[in-house]
C-alpha cells in the first residue's frame, strides 16, 4: 500500500497540484497545523487514550499481564485481581472496519476550518490555500480508487493509517511496511478507535472531520517532503518531517526508532 501511496501522490502532485503549489504553499507553514492538534482527534483527550492502550497492548504482547492489569485498573490496591475482571488478551481485539466508518455529510469540513485558522493573509491567498486542502482530499479519494480500497472510503481508521504510513516513510528515508504489517496496523487503529467511548460518542460529522484531518495532514506531510526533495529545499523537507513527527507523537508518544510495525501489530 505504501508504495502505491508514494507513487500515486507523486504523480498527482506532478499533474494536478504541483504547478500551483508554489503559489499556494508559500502561505502554509507547520504552525497552523500544530495549533489544530485538538481537532486531529476532535476530543483533546483522545491521544492520551491511544497512548495508554498502546502501552497496555505492548505489555500484554510481552507477557506482562499483571502490569497491564494494573494499568487498566483490573487489580486492587493489594495486588489482587478484581472479581469479574475481563481476561487478559495478548493484543488488541479485532473488530469489523464498519465500526469506524461514517456516513458523510455531503460537504467537506476541514478545508474551510484549517484555512480560517491561517492569519495575516489575504482573502485571495486563503482561497488558494483552501483549494489546495480540497485537492488533497480529492487526491486521497483518488488514491483509494486506484488501490481499489473502497472499504477505507469514509473510514476513520483507514485515513489515520494513511497519515501514519506517510509519516513513517518520511521519517525513515522511504522505509516501507509490508502488506501484512500495514493490515495489522489498520486493525490495531480500528480496534483502538472502536473501543474508545469518546469516539463512539462522536457524530457522523465529527468522525468525518477526523477522517478529513488525517487525509489532509498525511497529504501535506508528503507534499512538503516530496517538493523539498525535488527542489533541494531543506526548509520544506523539515516542514514535512515536523508534521510527520507530530502525527507519530499523537498516536504513540514514542520516537520512530522505538516503534516496531510487526505482522501482529504495533510493538515498542
Amino acid at each position: 500500500m505504501i508504495k502505491k501511496i508514494i507513487g500515486i501522490y507523486t504523480l498527482i502532485f506532478a499533474t494536478i497540484v504541483f504547478s500551483a503549489t508554489e503559489a499556494k504553499a508559500q502561505y502554509v507553514g507547520t504552525s497552523p497545523f500544530m495549533t489544530y492538534s485538538n481537532n486531529i482527534f476532535v476530543n483533546s483527550n483522545m491521544h492520551l487514550f491511544f497512548q495508554k492502550r498502546w502501552r497496555i497492548a505492548s505489555l500484554r504482547a510481552a507477557g506482562k499481564h499483571q502490569l497491564a492489569d494494573a494499568m487498566e485498573g483490573r487489580v486492587t490496591s493489594g495486588g489482587q485481581k478484581q472479581s469479574g475482571a475481563p481476561s487478559a488478551e495478548p493484543g488488541l481485539r479485532r473488530v469489523p472496519l464498519a465500526r469506524t466508518s461514517f456516513k458523510p455529510t455531503g460537504k467537506t469540513i476541514v478545508p474551510d476550518e484549517l484555512t480560517d485558522d491561517l492569519q495575516d493573509i489575504s482573502a485571495e491567498e486563503k482561497a488558494a490555500v483552501r483549494e489546495l486542502f480540497s485537492e488533497l482530499l480529492k487526491n486521497y479519494d483518488q488514491m483509494l480508487t486506484e488501490n481499489k480500497e473502497t472499504r477505507l472510503r469514509n473510514n476513520v481508521a483507514g485515513a489515520a493509517v494513511f497519515a501514519l504510513l506517510v509519516s513513517h516513510s518520511v521519517l525513515t528515508n522511504g522505509s516501507e511496511l509490508s502488506e501484512k504489517q500495514t493490515e495489522s496496523l489498520l486493525q490495531d487503529i480500528n480496534a483502538l478507535l472502536a473501543s474508545a467511548d469518546s469516539f463512539k460518542k462522536l457524530s457522523a460529522r465529527e468522525q468525518q472531520k477526523m477522517y478529513e484531518t488525517f487525509a489532509v495532514f498525511g497529504g501535506l506531510t508528503l507534499m512538503f517532503y516530496r517538493q523539498g526533495e525535488e527542489e533541494g529545499d531543506r526548509e520544506k523537507i523539515a516542514q514535512g518531517q515536523d508534521l510527520a513527527k507530530f502525527i507519530i507523537s499523537q498516536f504513540f508518544d514514542q520516537p520512530i526508532d522505538e516503534i516496531s510495525f510487526t505482522d501482529e501489530g504495533v510493538r515498542f
